[in-house]
């Protein structure tokens, strides 16, 4: 806590803000206002140590920075500690308004943004005359649902098919018209029961069930919507044996040398099957390890280049994910690489019923929950401790 009578300057710029202090207890405070849990911490080997105990922070403690948005925010805190505050903006003066072309702004520009303007109008592009925080963004790293399957916000072209809620809560279909990037910005961390998080702008609309608002202004215990299944059908057709195959290397298989490892007779025996009818050669079978053959060393073909079309070729038990291609396959093709999946990973149901995967791999488990949800299933992720 700030001792008594303590002070506190915060110097601010375009981009950062600097907090200028002598006691200890003012640069905690506002450590602790800005700090945080990254998504996946528990999952984080410093963590599971005990060396660590996931908390990180906007507050950069050596430099004293921390983000110039949040300059507001960390005033009002130390005012109500009772730390005399003073803020000095150093950011640069408003210029003058542009004249742009098809229309007249009403608003006023910095220098930089000026340049920006003149720069879209000598490339004959469009420009947007709003008030700031109208950029609704959502972080990069987001998964976003569109008709090619999950795809991150960031790689979302012109053109592709995404889904939104309507007034009377049905989803509908729309296509992108432009994609822009808003830049570096502060955002918050949604924590869900199902064990997920969403990470976007303070000001980006999230749905409660009685009215939209900004997620900003989420409080714990709040009901946000969420789809409880798929808006569409997979519509990419796959040989239901090569998503058997995909299923079984993410779980028991190693994608460096394309070796699948299960000591369950009836389990090896569906591996093998599978990848008979999707044309696989393997190498011997008495071992406890079946390879996939029939290429160069170490990247057996078909097999390599399909692994490394799908982005698995290399991945290890931490970094292993469903592809993001298999949510747009056909209901049969995603059940059944879920089903060898599972039959990898999974667990007996439990005396009160469902279905229980293990793994390491957080995102794995994440992805895992949005295909279940094709065929209307919910499912909550939580961290075990211990041996399984």
């Amino acid at each position: 806590m700030p001792q008594p009578g303590a002070t506190a300057r915060l110097v601010r710029n375009e981009a950062w803000a600097k907090l200028h202090t002598d006691d200890p207890g003012v640069v905690d405070a506002v450590y602790r206002l800005l700090r945080f849990r990254p998504e996946g911490y528990a999952f984080m080997p410093r963590y599971q140590k005990g060396t660590w105990d996931g908390w990180m922070s906007l507050l950069k403690r050596r430099a004293g920075t921390f983000p110039g948005g949040l300059t507001e925010r960390a005033t009002d805190r130390l005012q109500e500690l009772g730390v005399a505050v003073t803020v000095e903006d150093r950011c640069r003066p408003p210029a003058v308004e542009p004249q742009l072309v098809g229309g007249v702004s009403n608003i006023t520009l910095r220098p930089y943004q000026v340049d920006a303007c003149d720069k879209a109008m000598v490339a004959e592009r469009g420009v947007i005359d709003a008030a700031t925080g109208t950029g609704k963004c959502i972080a990069a790293g987001q998964q976003v649902w569109t008709a090619r399957g999950l795809v991150l916000v960031e790689n979302l072209q012109a053109g592709d098919t995404v889904w939104s809620l309507r007034p009377d809560w049905r989803l509908v279909s729309n296509s992108v018209q432009a994609v822009q990037s808003n830049g570096r910005k502060p955002v918050v961390v949604l924590g869900f029961r199902s064990g997920r998080t969403l990470r976007l702008t303070a000001n980006h609309p999230v749905r409660r069930l009685t009215s939209w608002t900004d997620a900003g202004a989420v409080v714990v215990g709040d009901h946000l919507a969420s789809a409880r299944t798929w808006p569409f059908a997979g519509s990419i057709p796959v040989d239901s044996a090569v998503a058997t195959v995909i299923g079984y290397m993410i779980g028991d298989g190693n994608c460096r040398t394309y070796g699948f490892t299960n000591t369950d007779a009836e389990v090896r025996a569906d591996f093998l099957d599978a990848c008979h009818r999707a044309d696989f050669e393997t190498g011997r079978t008495d071992g406890p390890t079946i390879y996939l053959t029939g290429g160069v060393a170490y990247h057996p073909a078909p097999a390599h280049a399909l692994f490394k079309e799908l982005g698995l070729a290399g991945c290890n038990s931490y970094t292993k994910r469903i592809p993001p291609i298999c949510f747009a396959w056909p209901d049969k093709a995603l059940a059944a690489l879920i089903a060898a999946y599972w039959l990898c990973d999974g667990s007996p149901p439990p005396k009160n019923g469902g279905a229980i995967f293990y793994s390491v791999s957080p995102d794995l488990l994440c992805d895992t929950q949005i295909a279940l949800r094709r065929f209307g299933i919910q499912s909550v992720m939580r961290l075990k401790r211990g041996l399984y």
